[in-house]
């Protein structure tokens, strides 16, 4: 056996604590020229590869030296670092279990080991483990982290804040401590203790990024999106390389309307990580809010090529394109046809409940929706569930709302069972629904935000539906019908653009509850004629800016008031306008007004339009009843598909089918001569408000009688 060459390691070695790591390299080679078994000379190299940032090579070498000294367990505890460099998380979190077991008071094996089960999801089993580096060291900060992390993690706040209170004892106050106390009080139900940790903390720790972002969330998560955005301004001054932060920031900036500061900082987040899925998915939103639905198609698509599976992002993909007025109604229901047959292979459906047959049963029905609020879904759906017949029907709500307020309140009283299914996912709550024995599932949100249609693919009812919430076919072949009317949906070409069957009800698919005390309807003021529209942004397409633009070009007098999330916002303003400009209307006649607070304020507004263009392709629906309630007249544009036939579907059944353009030049000579026709506009004005209530659209107990005809006649066709 050769000797070992210690006056060779010595001088490696030397060469090492020197910082010499070239020449130290060398002298550990020359020893293993000698002995090429030699373990430490193995492990030394390893090690020097890891600091060169060679993790590759570091971690050939680290194999070959733990084989060589199988019970070392620094070389274990090295080789768990060089595979976490390679991102081989669970592979590190073995070889440290392994150091950890030979060396038990190691207590880096162990919180290396924990971090990298917590960095895999693995909470449950790195808490104990982070146990094991507390005995070994009980002033192990990071471990302390862990350990409080992961049982917060795990869903045990108490343990977590107990942890956090012996970890102050130990090791003092940190602000990463902070940022895990008010995770965890947030968890235990209180925010407002969360906030005063955090903001406890960026005065100790003015430059911990991380406490600023944690800052900026908490004062999100309180309703003071202005003083998240200043927070997570500050968190990105700090750490400018982050992508969080600017995304968080955007989200903010959302919150207030501020959607050119939202768009900024998610296209900063974006070029610092080009894969962020969640802020292209967040750009693809704030470009749709701007009114700008091609280029959310895009940035959702950019979305999609980076995750192909992003099921969020396929279904906003799809209500976007109903904005488009550069595609036909065929070939959006064709895309929702396509998305459809996707989704229905890649979600495990299960054979549909046997429906119960009994003579006299009352029928169950359950409505699943994401706007058990205070949301313009809720003005329609209201009327159908206060007059439900209850002793033929059982009513059963499932809300995923995550905050209720005096709406939710309301409607739940209409309803015999709730169940508040926000946080579950789609397989719970069809094992819920079957559980309920529901017959009817009717879904009210299609491709809208936080829809549950996973719920619906499952097969959870033996009868299902859609109605309301969403203008088109949501494209699952598991939704047996959709309600509509022969007006919104004509015979014909709308069947072949359906997955579903459609059932078009003897009267209008919508019954509206008007506001229970509207401000007073004010008389046409002696002013030049104003045109108005208070519809989302995306709804005004590059073909109904050209018409509003060619209205005004023919009254040269009148101007155009829109009201919209986002118009008080500088940059979203100035986009119109330039948009505006570009169509040939001057920008000065244009009035432009952001969101408005109060119900009260928003329907005041409508005293300063003389006549409301419904936009197109997508038509406006809760905007175009509020200003017939308010004694606003309508001009609409009959369309090629169910979101552009809505205006004529409200128009239609209150004798005004004259306010209906079958087409574009149609539109604009009627927008055109009701605006010079101040007579007309004042007898429009007189009776529109008690013309409404008094017509089917707002027959709450015919609308439901309806319903429950059509819910019946299909019930019946399961026989």
């Amino acid at each position: 056996m050769k000797r070992a060459p210690a006056k060779e390691l010595a001088t490696a070695e030397r060469l090492h604590q020197a910082g010499r790591l070239a020449e130290a390299v060398a002298a550990y080679r020359a020893v293993l020229a000698t002995r090429p078994d030699h373990a430490v000379a193995r492990h030394r190299i390893g090690v020097l590869a890891l600091q060169a940032g060679q993790p590759r090579a570091a971690l050939d070498e680290l194999e070959l030296a733990a084989r060589l000294a199988p019970r070392d367990a620094l070389v274990r505890h090295d080789l768990g670092h060089a595979l976490a460099a390679l991102g081989r998380l669970a592979d590190a979190a073995a070889a440290w279990a392994e150091a950890g077991r030979l060396a038990p008071r190691l207590a880096s094996a162990h919180a290396n080991q924990g971090m990298a089960l917590a960095a895999l999801g693995r909470f449950a089993e790195a808490a104990p483990v982070f146990r094991a580096a507390l005995q070994a060291d009980p002033n192990h900060r990071d471990a302390w982290l862990g350990h409080a992390d992961s049982l917060l993690r795990c869903g045990r706040p108490a343990d977590a804040l107990s942890a956090l209170d012996r970890a102050r004892v130990r090791v003092g106050p940190h602000p990463d401590f902070a940022l895990v106390r008010a995770a965890a009080l947030r968890q235990t139900g209180d925010p407002a203790a969360a906030l005063a940790v955090l903001d406890e903390a960026v005065a100790a720790a003015p430059r911990h990024a991380g406490a600023w972002a944690a800052l900026g969330l908490a004062r999100l998560d309180q309703g003071d999106p202005a003083g998240a955005a200043a927070a997570l301004e500050r968190a990105e001054a700090l750490d400018p390389a982050s992508p969080e932060a600017p995304f968080n920031r955007a989200t903010a900036e959302r919150e207030r309307d501020r959607l050119g500061a939202a768009l900024a900082a998610l296209e900063r987040a974006i070029r610092r990580r080009p894969g962020f899925a969640s802020a292209h998915l967040h750009r693809g939103f704030v470009l749709l809010d701007q009114g700008r639905p091609v280029e959310a198609v895009a940035a959702l698509d950019q979305v999609l090529a980076i995750d192909p599976g992003h099921a969020g992002a396929a279904s906003a993909r799809l209500f976007a394109l109903n904005y488009r007025d550069d595609l036909d109604g065929a070939a959006i229901a064709a895309a929702h046809r396509r998305w459809g047959e996707g989704f229905a292979a890649a979600c495990p459906a299960q054979p549909a409940a046997i429906p119960d047959r009994a003579p006299g049963r009352r029928l169950r029905i359950g409505y699943v929706s994401a706007d058990f609020r205070t949301h313009s879904v809720a003005w329609f759906l209201e009327p159908l569930l206060a007059h439900h017949d209850r002793d033929r029907f059982e009513v059963a709500a499932y809300a995923d709302v995550a905050t209720g307020d005096a709406t939710t309140a309301r409607l739940r009283a209409h309803c015999g069972l709730w169940r508040d299914i926000h946080g579950l996912d789609d397989a719970a709550v069809a094992d819920r629904v079957r559980a309920d024995a529901i017959d009817l599932l009717v879904d009210l949100g299609g491709h809208t935000a936080y829809n549950r249609l996973g719920v619906f693919a499952r097969r959870p009812a033996p009868l299902q539906a859609t109605w309301l919430g969403y203008p088109n076919t949501t494209g699952l072949a598991a939704i047996d019908f959709r309600i509509t009317d022969a007006t919104a949906d004509p015979p014909g070409g709308a069947d072949a653009d359906h997955v579903e069957r459609l059932v078009r009800l003897p009267r209008p698919f919508l019954c509206y509850a008007p506001p229970p005390d509207p401000p007073p309807a004010r008389a046409a003021a002696a002013r030049p004629v104003t045109f108005g529209s208070f519809n989302a942004l995306a709804k005004m397409s590059p073909s109904a800016v050209a018409a509003w633009a060619a209205i005004l070009a023919g009254l040269p007098d009148a101007r155009l008031l829109l009201k919209a999330r986002g118009l008080d916002d500088p940059d979203t303003a100035a986009w119109w306008r330039g948009r505006f400009a570009a169509a040939g209307a001057d920008p000065a006649r244009i009035d432009l007004h952001g969101r408005i607070a109060s119900a009260g304020g928003h329907l005041a507004l409508y005293g300063a339009v003389d006549v409301a263009l419904d936009p197109f392709p997508y038509n406006g629906t809760t905007t175009t009843m509020e200003a017939l309630a308010m004694g606003v007249p309508v001009v609409a544009l009959a369309g090629d598909r169910h979101a552009g036939r809505v205006g004529a579907a409200i128009l239609g059944p209150l004798g005004l089918g004259e306010l209906v353009a079958q087409d574009v030049a149609a539109y604009v000579r009627l927008a055109v001569g009701l605006g010079r026709d101040g007579a007309r506009r004042q007898a429009y004005h007189d009776r529109l408000p008690g013309l409404l209530r008094g017509s089917t659209l707002c027959d709450g107990p015919g609308f439901a009688a309806a319903m429950e005809a059509a819910f019946l006649a299909e019930w019946r066709r399961l026989a």
